[in-house]
């Protein structure tokens, strides 16, 4: 059996300049003279060679003052500097078994590789082993999650502009992606029965005697679809009881293309019992009974149809390459195998990380015109720190830690001295004490609001006579 993982030629180059840029970018190019490396606008050109795949990835070299020209200018000594220069990494994509490897093998650095003189080679080899082996993919863990065998050997080859690797390969390469789809991993037809094999219930397998199972791939319409003949004999009957069981099972492969992607394998089954024309009808019912237990899709997980037929979900392996992830829309047969399809995830780049983390500093520096914006300009509903200002105001906003630190500390503040305020208010309005309170000299109470209430404009009371002081 043999399975393939395809992508596009074009998707793999941007995944490839993707895990390039995110190695040169935390690089150091000391002693070199190299001063920047960055990935040229040009495409990834890739070719086949032996069982691999190249990809030649340009580059934007700058470089520092490498040398001093001298030149009769003024009487003056002129610093001749490397403009922004082209060159051109090699990669090759490998693979052994069940892991792809991607690695540096060489730079071309064209025309300016003569005028580093002695600096050429130190230079080349330095972004040799700068770039050196951008991703590493180990497959294994999806063969095992689908049920097929880890590939003991492997290769990769260029069909159709669609980069393909080839797992336990047999016969010449094929592009096998459906329409429109950036990626695709398929399984030819005895993957797919092996696959079918191990959706069957434990019960089954392990209870039933001399079991044989007959696979056989028979896509229908582009859908997957496998019979498993069977045959084994009678469990639950002994000697003389010599009896045959046979049947058919059944197996469709579907997509459930929800936000968590499973594959729905739909099973339907057969039974036919020969025990014989003199076994009583008690026997032949132990042997039905005992079938259909094993088969009882709620002892395994499944969700019963009928009597003879159930659904089985399993969630489908999370598929990582190079960064990128590939995601699952589409499961379509041919008369070879299925192929699970769909489009691919790209990593994003350290300029889109800055870009959204820019947006998101934009958004708490919004201007607040929701009606929880309180009096001292801060909103506890949104979290924003500027009050209900104008649209067109330019909000500011604290990156530094210990700017953000004293801000919050000043709301903190603000809010119990509001509170003080409120508590004060109070007393001053409603205590009936409020007399009594010693003012020191030079100090006047506060004046409360007019209200309606009679008593705030009644006149200053009389000293009470009756009155015990305190």
């Amino acid at each position: 059996m043999s399975s393939e993982l395809q992508i596009q030629s074009s998707i793999l180059g941007s995944i490839v300049a993707r895990a390039i840029e995110a190695k040169l970018l935390s690089a150091s190019f000391d002693p070199t003279p190299i001063e920047h490396v960055a990935i040229a606008s040009a495409p990834v050109a890739t070719a086949p060679t032996n069982a691999a795949v190249r990809l030649q990835v340009p580059l934007e070299i700058s470089f520092v003052h490498v040398r001093k020209v001298l030149t009769k200018v003024n009487d003056s000594t002129t610093e001749a500097i490397h403009p922004q220069t082209r060159a051109m990494a090699i990669l090759e994509l490998a693979a052994t078994g069940a892991i792809v490897t991607l690695r540096c093998i060489d730079v071309d650095l064209g025309l300016i590789d003569a005028s580093l003189d002695a600096n050429a080679a130190a230079t080349k080899d330095a972004l040799i082993s700068l770039i050196g082996s951008p991703f590493t993919s180990d497959l294994s863990g999806v063969f095992k999650k689908l049920g097929v065998p880890i590939p003991r050997f492997s290769r990769v080859d260029l069909v159709a502009g669609v980069v393909t690797v080839r797992f336990e390969p047999a016969g010449a390469a094929t592009a096998r992606l459906p329409a429109g789809q950036e990626w695709g991993l398929f399984l030819d037809g005895s993957a797919v029965e092996k696959l079918a094999k191990s959706k069957l219930p434990t019960d089954f397998t392990s209870h039933i005697t001399s079991l044989v199972i007959d696979a056989h791939w028979r896509p229908s319409h582009n859908v997957p679809h496998v019979d498993l003949d069977y045959s084994c004999k009678a469990p639950q009957v002994g000697e003389p009881i010599a009896g045959d069981v046979s049947g058919t099972i059944g197996c469709d492969f579907s997509l459930m293309t929800t936000d968590a992607k499973l594959l729905r394998s739909t099973v339907s089954w057969t039974l036919a019992i020969k025990l014989g024309a003199l076994v009583p009808k008690f026997v032949t019912d132990l042997v039905k009974d005992a079938i259909t237990g094993y088969m009882n899709p709620a002892r395994f997980g499944g969700v019963a149809i009928d009597d003879h037929s159930f659904v089985l979900e399993s969630p489908l392996p999370e598929i990582l390459f190079g960064g990128a992830r590939l995601e699952h829309t589409t499961l379509i047969a041919t008369s070879t195998g299925m192929t699970f399809g769909g489009s691919v995830e790209l990593p994003v780049e350290d300029n889109e990380k800055t870009n959204c983390a820019h947006s998101i500093r934009n958004e708490l520096a919004s201007a607040c015109t929701c009606e929880s914006a309180n009096k001292i300009g801060n909103c506890a509903h949104c979290r924003t720190r500027t009050g209900n200002k104008s649209g067109s105001e330019p909000a500011k906003f604290h990156n530094a830690l210990s700017a953000e630190k004293t801000t919050w500390e000043r709301e903190i503040l603000s809010k119990v001295l509001g509170s003080l305020r409120r508590a004060e208010n109070w007393a001053n309005a409603a205590l009936p004490c409020r007399d009594f309170i010693a003012v020191p000299s030079g100090h006047a109470l506060p004046v409360p609001a007019l209200k309606s209430n009679s008593r705030n404009t009644m006149a200053p009371r009389a000293p009470n006579p009756s009155a015990i002081p305190s």
